[in-house]
């Protein structure tokens, strides 16, 4: 269920912050020599978090599109980075931090915090994930940075205001889009609003969608159908310039989802996961796509084609699930794959978030990236 939490302040938008006199450039408004850390967290722009009960009766909530770290590292990261809510208030307006960790991985829904990150914190402090990164994994703005990819299918995607019947319309014949397409609303995971557009007849469904009126992406549709008629999706996992294979799943349908109809056999998924790693083409592009991306803990979902070393992008954000708590009920077989594929994204995670020298606003810089504020102007 959702629980409506909507301060005023969240949704109004973002003011320029202002310089203090006699200082040039950005004004480090947050600045310190302090060794502890922050885990810099937001409401999301909607005002909404998701509720769950747990056995026990306790009541949790989730936030959407957040990063979330493994079990082995969220004790040390209690200790040494509080979380720190983005813009601050009260106490926290004078909090002290030496690097922060950016959990917000989605720029339609925290757009205003990313301003705030990118404007209000010191340059010389490293920021995990920096906001003016995450400002480019928005869908539109990533297909644009990972085009021309080698071996890599990168669709084109656009960005428009969903309000009417020629809004779509319009969108698809100035972009020089061709049916089939996929229209789907901004900040929604899992393929939540999201269709497949056939035809010109097709365009009524786009308008008793729940999302009707609100920003929506259009993605040229791409076959990534086998021989065998089935359709493989592959997230890959890259973590500080390393690249993991995190699962492989399997559909019928062109829509590939995580749900248990998905779950290819084990043996079959880890000779899938082993030709992809085996590939000298998949290789390489995860390579270019890491670099291309600026962030240090990043997924891409992709549809493969071993056999034709075909692969077609998806979508590449932070915002994906990646570590799932252990089942008590778990079999060999299900601790075995367990860690063959998350426990060394695990590992080397833990070992990312305590080394700020390692990220990539420290070795590569995000200076010559648009500002968050220029990037995400609609």
């Amino acid at each position: 269920m959702h629980a409506d939490c909507q301060p005023s302040r969240r949704r109004n938008p973002v003011p320029a912050l202002r310089r203090p006199k006699g200082m040039a450039g950005t004004p480090p408004l947050l600045d310190t020599s302090a060794p502890q850390g922050a885990s810099l967290v937001a409401l999301p722009l909607s005002g909404k978090v998701m509720v769950s009960q747990q056995m026990s009766g306790r009541l949790i909530s989730s936030f959407p599109n957040r990063i979330d770290f493994p079990a082995m590292s969220k004790s040390w990261l209690e200790r040494h980075a509080p979380k720190l809510w983005c813009p601050p208030e009260g106490p926290g307006r004078k909090r002290r931090f030496a690097w922060a960790l950016n959990l917000l991985a989605d720029p339609d829904d925290y757009r205003h915090a990313l301003i705030w990150q990118d404007e209000a914190i010191a340059p010389h402090i490293p920021i995990f994930n920096h906001p003016r990164a995450i400002a480019q994994s928005r869908r539109d703005l990533s297909a644009q940075r990972l085009a021309g990819v080698p071996g890599l299918v990168v669709p084109l995607c656009v960005r428009f205001r969903g309000d009417s019947l020629g809004a779509f319309e319009q969108a698809f014949s100035d972009h020089g889009f061709r049916y089939p397409v996929v229209v789907r609303p901004c900040s929604t995971q899992g393929g939540r609003g999201q269709l497949r557009v056939d035809s010109a007849r097709d365009w009524d469904s786009a308008l008793s969608s729940r999302w009707f009126g609100l920003p929506h992406f259009m993605v040229q549709y791409e076959d990534c159908q086998t021989a065998e008629g089935s359709y493989l999706k592959a997230r890959v996992v890259f973590v500080g310039g390393q690249i993991f294979v995190r699962h492989v799943k399997a559909s019928r349908n062109w829509q590939i989802h995580n749900h248990a109809s998905g779950r290819l056999a084990d043996d079959r998924e880890m000779e899938i996961v082993e030709k992809l790693e085996a590939s000298q083409i998949f290789r390489a592009l995860c390579a270019e796509v890491a670099s291309r991306t600026r962030l240090d803990l990043c997924g891409m979902d992709l549809g493969v084609d071993p056999a034709r070393d075909r692969y077609v992008l998806f979508e590449c954000n932070p915002a994906m699930s990646v570590f799932f708590p252990t089942r008590p009920d778990q079999t060999p077989a299900q601790a075995e794959r367990r860690a063959r594929l998350q426990r060394p994204i695990e590992q080397a995670l833990d070992a990312l978030i305590r080394d700020p020298k390692g990220w990539v606003v420290s070795l590569q810089g995000v200076q010559d990236l648009p500002g968050v504020r220029t990037a995400l102007v609609d």
